[in-house]
């Protein structure tokens, strides 16, 4: 599907479809190999879950800006490929700003998602990271 794309342009929504089918379920298979391994009960998978769908979703946006705003020695790739290779993206369809808003939203809303497990602060601060990253 990522393929597939590069040179159209998509919408937002066959986008955000795209980084969930790709980052997104890298990371929230990961959840649910947490939430199996520890024995969690639904709320908590729920939880984790909703919780890995929005910082996956955020990790593509802020990689999205990174490609156009990141130092390519710090990130340890060329920065621009995206629009070389004429890839939508949250960038080439709502602007930097907006792009980084969102990823401030999703990053609250997968806070907020996890108030209910123990020791959450971990997870909370490893969204907050992710969201700041410069890498």
């Amino acid at each position: 599907m990522d393929l597939q794309s590069e040179g159209k342009n998509i919408d937002l929504k066959t986008l955000k479809m795209l980084h969930n089918k790709k980052t997104g379920a890298l990371i929230t298979v990961q959840g649910k190999i947490a939430c199996i391994l520890s024995g969690a009960g639904t709320d908590e998978t729920d939880a984790v879950i909703e919780y890995c769908n929005n910082i996956g979703l955020a990790f593509q946006i802020r990689d999205d800006i990174l490609d156009i705003s990141g130092n390519s020695a710090e990130l340890g790739k060329n920065t621009g490929s995206d629009a070389s290779n004429k890839k939508s993206t949250f960038v080439s369809l709502t602007g930097a700003k907006k792009s980084q808003e969102t990823v401030n939203e999703l990053t609250e809303k997968a806070i907020s998602s996890i108030k209910l497990l123990k020791n959450s602060d971990v997870l909370a601060d490893l969204a907050k990271m992710m969201a700041e990253r410069r890498t």
